[in-house]
Formats: C-alpha cells, sequence, structure tokens
C-alpha cells in the first residue's frame, strides 16, 4: 500500500486512480520514490526498519470532512 498527503492525492488524483486500475502502483510508487531521492526531493529513512509502525488516526473521518469544507471556503 501506497500512502499520500491529502493535498498530493488531489493533485494527482487522476494519476493515482490510472495506477491502481492498471494495478501496477506499487511498482511505480517505488520507481517514483527512488527518482525523488535521485533528484534530493526526499531522503531515505537512516535506520530502515521491517517493523509497521503503528497507524493512529491523525483525525476523525468528520474533522477531516470539515476541515476540508473550511479550506473550500476560503476559495
Amino acid at each position: 500500500m501506497h500512502m499520500v498527503g491529502l493535498k498530493v492525492l488531489k493533485n494527482k488524483l487522476r494519476e493515482y486512480v490510472r495506477l491502481a486500475a492498471q494495478g501496477r502502483g506499487a511498482l511505480l510508487a517505488d520507481a517514483m520514490l527512488a527518482d525523488a531521492c535521485r533528484k534530493g526531493l526526499i531522503t531515505p529513512a537512516a535506520n530502515p526498519s521491517e517493523a509497521i509502525p503503528p497507524s493512529d488516526p491523525v483525525m476523525t473521518f468528520e474533522a477531516l470532512m470539515r476541515d476540508l469544507e473550511e479550506g473550500r471556503q476560503d476559495r
């Protein structure tokens, strides 16, 4: 599974939908990450581990929807 932030998802939604439909999302996501590392946009983890970090929700769905609506009202 590949996770992206909401802003990136909104900006590249068509691309992510196309990748998911083709079933190649993980392969292309790895290539995109490698490209971003080469360009210096991101830095790999200093101590990569095999353990999956806990995935506690950052906010509730309701709070997310309120935040989105407030952002739309600012336009």
